[in-house]
């Protein structure tokens, strides 16, 4: 944050905390309808709670996420005790956890240390709790419940297979602490209904949204494929659980259930596997207790040096590979965040030259909405009720009477460029013509997959109002994804904007995100 930025999207739960903080109103935009956009509900109060505090969204995301981190390790440090708990094992696990899945979104912004943390604890004491300490398990399910609705199906199920598993004179009292807890979830999802107006978050009413029956599926094995050994070792666990089967499944199926119930949404938004955090969580928690467990009888077994040498170094092996890519990908996301892109400072540049009565309409979310004042509206859907339940309409688009029009155009406008690739240029009326035309926008205008329907109907809008529009396509990494629409006599004029362009483009104006939010504050 001092020398780069944070991802997209994760400014988009910030925009909620801040909103939260200022106003006590849960909305995209200062005086727009409540919205629920962010599905990390207590990750959003709890930022929001930071930034009362004079902290911004950025550092309190971080702070949360450092003590998630911690927590994790602790737990899979604790896990691994229970057998033997090797220095060089829980070396291993200090390393791995900042630098795998969990950690690797944590640090763009996202919830995802802080919200593992949780399912690491839930595990740990739905596999080893015992007299009160199981008691801990429908409270971290209310808490998990709370940061993602997702959870709610890990929590829930985890807290009542686990009931099969508790002692018998502590069975009154988990039925009491598990009623009260979903006593709680219920009174919170009356309420988020009738506040929202929504039975289910933005988001998930959009990744539920798909032309295909299991969109997710592909990523699902793909990723299972990535962690392999890791999952091997995790199962070879089955061999050292002594007895705690029962407890192993209860812990387990639920996780496994989520895993297999994202195979049916779009996984958009998926920054660093974030989406398949919890499955990680439980492999890593059987992978630690396995290594303890082979490197505890293998100290213990009489054999030449050379033979247990080999044999413990056959197990790490593959784990080294492992760490080695997520260390690679780790570095990748880093550095990408440092050298940052004309995005990262446009919208703050550019609200010097909008106001609180500006509309914008946009497909990328996160940035442009936090930094710049006005209405805004997602036609993705993410944070519009409307575009979530029925798609991004021409005649929305119409009505909406934006000032600005931003778009990712997701690959569905053909041979969109500039000459001699420069930073930005203004499209002709016959050049984006054809570039729909060539293009997949025509096919996906009716698509279910609101990614692709946003851009595409965008285009055809601007297509049939060309004349009240100046069209600009703008270089975003290797290519030109980024099309703007200014309108003609709006609040923004084409001046103004070409000139923050050429600014944001330009390397001796470029600000961390630290520095942009304390000029903001001044």
């Amino acid at each position: 944050m001092q020398h780069g930025h944070l991802h997209e999207d994760a400014y988009i739960l910030y925009i909620y905390s801040e909103n939260f903080a200022k106003t006590g109103v849960i909305n995209y935009y200062s005086g727009g309808p409540p919205t629920e956009g962010a599905t990390d509900f207590l990750w959003m109060i709890l930022i929001a709670l930071l930034n009362y505090f004079g902290i911004p969204s950025g550092v309190a995301s971080s702070i949360l996420n450092t003590i998630g981190v911690f927590l994790v390790t602790f737990v899979f440090a604790l896990c691994a005790s229970r057998q033997e708990l090797n220095r060089f094992v829980l070396l291993l696990i200090t390393i791995f956890v900042p630098i795998s899945n969990i950690g690797q979104a944590a640090f763009m912004g996202f919830s995802t240390a802080l919200y593992s943390a949780v399912i690491a604890g839930l595990v740990y004491f739905g596999m080893f709790g015992k007299g009160r300490s199981i008691l801990l398990v429908p409270v971290l399910g209310l808490v998990l419940a709370l940061l993602r609705p997702d959870g709610a199906i890990i929590g829930g199920l985890t807290a009542l297979l686990i009931l099969t598993a508790v002692e018998r004179h502590m069975k009154a009292r988990y039925l009491l602490v598990s009623l009260g807890g979903a006593v709680v979830g219920m009174a919170y999802f009356v309420w988020r209904w009738n506040y929202f107006g929504e039975i289910l978050p933005l988001p998930l009413i959009v990744k539920s949204s798909s032309d295909v029956l299991l969109p997710g599926l592909g990523t699902n094995m793909k990723w299972m494929f990535y962690v392999a050994p890791l999952l091997g070792l995790a199962c070879s666990s089955a061999f050292f659980l002594k007895g705690c089967y029962l407890r192993a499944l209860a812990v387990s199926a639920p996780i496994l259930i989520y895993f297999i119930s994202i195979s049916f949404a779009a996984q958009s938004q998926n920054v660093g596997h974030r989406f398949q955090a919890p499955m990680l969580v439980l492999i890593i928690f059987f992978a630690a207790l396995a290594l303890s467990s082979i490197w505890g009888k293998e100290k213990n077994i009489r054999r030449n040096k050379l033979t247990k040498s080999a044999s413990i170094f056959a197990i790490i092996f593959p784990i080294f590979i492992f760490s080695a890519n997520d260390a690679r990908v780790s570095a990748l996301m880093i550095r990408s965040a440092i050298k940052g892109e004309y995005i990262d400072v446009f919208p703050y540049f550019l609200s010097e030259h909008l106001y609180s009565d500006s509309t914008i309409v946009l497909t990328e979310a996160g940035r442009l909405a936090y930094w710049t004042p006005g209405r805004k509206y997602d036609l993705v859907g993410l944070n519009t009720a409307e575009t979530a339940v029925n798609g991004a309409t021409v005649e929305y688009l119409r009505n909406a009477d934006a000032d600005l029009i931003m778009i990712h155009q997701a690959n569905t406008l053909n041979g969109v460029t500039c000459p001699e690739f420069q930073d930005f240029c203004r499209l002709s009326s016959e050049d984006f013509t054809e570039a729909f035309e060539t293009g997949r926008a025509p096919s996906v205008i009716f698509s279910e997959n609101r990614v692709l329907k946003a851009p595409a109907v965008t285009a055809q809008f601007l297509i049939e109002n060309f004349q009240d529009f100046a069209v600009y396509a703008v270089r975003y990494g290797d290519g030109y994804s980024h099309i703007y629409a200014v309108r003609g006599f709006g609040a923004l004029g084409v001046k103004e904007f070409e000139g923050t362009l050429m600014r944001s483009f330009d390397e001796g104006s470029r600000l961390s995100y630290l520095q942009m939010v304390s000029w903001r504050q001044k």
